[in-house]
């Protein structure tokens, strides 16, 4: 009954050191991360494949190449929109678009401008989250640029 005793005595001084061990190792993982991030040699691979907190990841460019399509295709639909502004109320399918288009009597700048801003703060979220997440940032960007290409195909032909 006394080993019993000790063993419940001792078990919560046993479960400390284990949660010690953990952070310490999670520690050294840290300070592996930063020396990676701060020294500029280690950031690249010997292959070019970029390294995010000691993991190499080869999504630069597939993210870089869907951010553009995103950004173009929004682009494109502006343009249709200039082209097309004296047409727009009549045409836009977007309630949101045709309420800023009431308000301003048919104008498309403020139109536009809330379209910019959009895209702008889409762009920017977008890259935030794949430096953060990457491998959750190319998922969603991948879903993104599918849906602008599918507008696009329905602005050209649609």
């Amino acid at each position: 009954m006394i080993a019993i005793n000790d063993t419940w005595k001792r078990l919560p001084l046993v479960r400390y050191e284990e949660r010690t061990k953990r952070r310490e190792h999670a520690n050294e993982v840290r300070a592996a991360a930063q020396v990676l991030d701060s020294s500029g040699e280690q950031d690249r691979h010997e292959n070019g494949d970029k390294v995010v907190a000691g993991l190499r990841t080869q999504n630069g460019p597939q993210f870089f190449v869907l951010w553009q399509i995103i950004g173009c295709v929004s682009a494109y639909d502006a343009f249709l929109a200039m082209k097309y502004r004296n047409e727009l109320w009549q045409m836009e399918q977007n309630l949101l678009g045709r309420l800023l288009l009431f308000i301003n009597d048919g104008d498309p700048s403020i139109f536009l401008g809330v379209k910019f801003l959009g895209t702008t703060m889409a762009l920017g979220i977008l890259a935030s989250l794949y430096h953060s997440q990457p491998k959750r940032g190319i998922v969603i960007a991948k879903g993104v640029a599918g849906f602008q290409m599918l507008l696009a195909a329905y602005l050209t032909w649609g």
